[in-house]
């Protein structure tokens, strides 16, 4: 059996393992994802299709609500 060490270990290579995989390395951490498909392929990233939306641009809440659902 292999070990390594690292001080975060991200399981899950979707877009939300891989950003916060991301912000740890900026903050100077040793990084490991675990992930049992491609990087950015999990099942939640690809079946959002990009349509997940922030509320910028000017949107209310209720905007930004009624575009979200």
């Amino acid at each position: 059996m292999e070990h390594t060490l690292c001080d975060v270990l991200v399981i899950g290579s979707g877009g939300a393992g891989l950003r916060a995989a991301v912000e740890a390395r900026a903050h100077g951490l040793d990084v490991m994802v675990l992930s049992k498909g491609p990087p950015g392929m999990g099942t939640c990233t690809m079946m959002s299709g990009g349509s997940f939306f922030a509320a910028i641009g000017g949107l209310t809440a209720e905007e930004h609500r009624r575009a979200t659902l």
